[in-house]
């Protein structure tokens, strides 16, 4: 990728994302002022990049907070949902329903000061692992030993026929995306790297919005069928260190996935989930970048 497409793209994300959060935040006002109740003294609060204080003396529905701490000293009668910040709930303050905090803390001044749910995701590491755990199926303690053998088995399997089938139909497809990895695999990964950083801003915006709601589940299939497209072209590079295929073929890809999924079985350093999740990354921005393998990188000019 040129130096001058790769700012394109990074202007167009970020474009995108501001459009995004603008049509939300007129939604949002809307929203605000049509949740007003008899119990309720004021709409709900969604603000991006602030903190945001809710006095002693106020009820809000909602209180939603991005890139910002929330300092609660009032009532809030439904949930409060914080990304990139920390709640604080000081001595009078109630929430009703819960409290959700991903990358950040909550802290209370009592245990009684939130009558619902409470969860806080505090880090990196903590977030990787409820990821791999919602794309692996069940947790552990719901499912138990055997059967969560059994659904990643049964996973393993169909995901690998699935690939199987695709290289049958789209042989070419999965060669351009080949190609593309090893020669362009900084733009690649920024690519892969800012679609999914932006998904999370761009859904809760979608998902608040109510209108978006349709397109945020096109976006999440969008981000599925390029996890498991793209690994084919990951799946042949593994394969082919054994093999040396000038095609991508069954046995290729067979050993390559599975190899590729043992590795992400590693239980040294966590060294198992950051090849699962660079996996993915590598994966979603080759399919961005060749268009699901539709478009070849091969006697392009790169000034990368």
């Amino acid at each position: 990728m040129s130096k001058s497409s790769l700012i394109t793209t990074i202007l167009t994300f970020f474009f995108l994302l501001e459009a995004v959060i603008c049509q939300t935040n007129l939604e949002l006002e809307k929203f605000t002022d049509s949740s007003q109740s008899n119990d309720v003294k004021g709409g709900s609060i969604f603000k991006i990049g602030v903190d945001v204080r809710l006095p002693k003396d106020k009820t809000v529905p909602n209180v939603i907070v991005i890139g910002g701490d929330v300092f609660i000293d009032g009532k809030v009668t439904q949930h409060v949902i914080v990304i990139f910040g920390n709640v604080y709930l000081n001595a009078e303050a109630q929430v009703l329903d819960g409290v959700i905090t991903l990358l950040g803390k909550i802290n209370t001044k009592s245990e009684g000061q939130i009558l619902g749910h409470r969860a806080e995701i505090t880090n990196i590491v903590q977030l990787m692992n409820v990821v791999i755990d919602l794309s692996s199926g069940m947790p552990r303690s719901v499912w138990g030993k055997w059967a969560l053998v059994g659904w990643r088995v049964s996973t393993f399997v169909s995901l690998l026929l699935i690939q199987l089938l695709l290289i049958y139909k789209c042989p070419m497809n999965v060669k351009n995306m080949t190609d593309a990895i090893p020669k362009k695999i900084v733009g690649i990964s920024l690519l892969g790297l800012l679609s999914v950083i932006g998904m999370v801003p761009v859904g809760i915006s979608l998902f608040l919005s109510l209108v978006g709601i349709p397109l945020l589940l096109i976006l999440w299939a969008f981000l599925f069928l390029a996890c498991l497209y793209g690994k084919i072209a990951i799946s042949f590079l593994i394969g082919n260190i054994l093999f040396q295929r000038n095609r991508p073929n069954h046995l290729t890809v067979l050993v390559g996935y599975g190899i590729y999924r043992m590795a992400t079985f590693l239980p040294y350093f966590y060294s198992g989930k950051i090849i699962f999740f660079v996996a993915n990354i590598i994966s979603i921005g080759v399919c961005i970048r060749t268009i699901f393998g539709m478009k070849s990188v091969i006697g392009v000019n790169s000034e990368e």
